[in-house]
């Protein structure tokens, strides 16, 4: 077994399915701005976030969480 052979006693169990639906994009924004300087860039990033989804063949706008 995977647990035995590195010596670990513990497995954890999480559900990350959830951790993405409350993204910032203003932090994120801000975050990448600390290693790219490209206006272009930035403004594709922004553009994906703001994308929307598609959910049941209807779209939907999206202003936090990640697309």
């Amino acid at each position: 077994m995977f647990i035995n052979c590195y010596g670990l006693g513990h497995v954890v169990g999480m559900d990350l399915s959830k951790r993405f639906d409350r993204l910032d994009y203003d932090l994120i924004i801000e975050s990448v701005k600390r290693k790219v300087s490209d206006r272009s860039v930035l403004k594709l990033i922004r553009k994906f976030l703001k994308a929307g989804v598609m959910k049941d063949g209807v779209w939907e706008e999206t202003t936090i969480g990640s697309p």
